[in-house]
C-alpha cells in the first residue's frame, strides 16, 4: 500500500508547489512508510508515500522519464508488466526509435513508456491492481485505477480552480 497525490494549480510558484506536495504527501505517510517524493512541473506536482515492496532498491517515486519529462506516481501492483516492458521495447524498434531504458525493476516504471506512445490507453493495457496518475511536462495527466476499483483513486477540485487525486 502506497499514498499517491497529484495537484495541479498553475497559479503556484514551483517553490509553493513543491512545499505544498510535500505537506499534502506526508499526510498520506501511514500508507507508505518507507519514504515520501515529490516531483513539481510547470503548475503540478506529484507526491508519493512509499512502501518499499518492488526494487526497493530503486523504485523511488515519483518516476520521471529523464529525456521527455513525463512523471507518474503509481500504487498498487502490475502484474503484467514483464509483458509491457517487452512490448514498448517491440514498438520502439518497429518505429526505429531509440531503445526503452529503464531506470530501475519497479512495476511503475513500465507505465512511462506506454504513456508517452499510448496516452490514456495504457491504462486498458495494465493487468493488476493499481491507481496511477501519469504527467507530461505541460501538465495533461492521465489519472486512472483498476477497473474493479481495488485501490482507491479520488477526485477533488477547489473554488480558487486547483484540481487534485489522491489515493484517499
Amino acid at each position: 500500500m502506497c499514498g499517491i497525490l497529484a495537484l495541479f494549480d498553475g497559479a503556484l510558484s514551483a517553490a509553493e508547489l513543491e512545499a505544498l506536495c510535500k505537506r499534502l504527501t506526508s499526510l498520506l505517510s501511514h500508507r507508505g512508510p518507507d519514504e515520501v517524493g515529490c516531483h513539481v512541473g510547470g503548475g503540478f506536482a506529484l507526491g508519493h508515500a512509499r512502501l518499499s515492496i518492488m526494487d526497493p532498491a530503486h523504485g523511488h517515486q515519483p518516476l520521471v522519464h529523464a529525456p521527455t519529462g513525463n512523471a507518474v506516481v503509481h500504487n498498487g501492483e502490475i502484474y503484467n508488466h514483464a509483458e509491457l516492458r517487452e512490448r514498448a521495447a517491440l514498438e520502439a524498434a518497429a518505429a526505429r526509435a531509440p531503445p526503452v531504458v529503464y531506470a530501475t525493476h519497479s512495476d511503475s516504471e513500465s507505465i512511462l513508456p506506454l504513456f508517452e506512445t499510448h496516452g490514456a490507453h495504457v491504462a486498458a493495457m495494465l493487468d493488476g491492481m493499481f491507481a496511477f496518475v501519469a504527467v507530461r511536462p505541460d501538465g495533461t495527466c492521465v489519472a486512472a485505477r483498476d477497473p474493479c476499483g481495488i485501490k482507491p483513486l479520488y477526485r477533488g477540485w477547489s473554488a480558487s480552480g486547483r484540481v487534485l487525486f489522491a489515493s484517499e
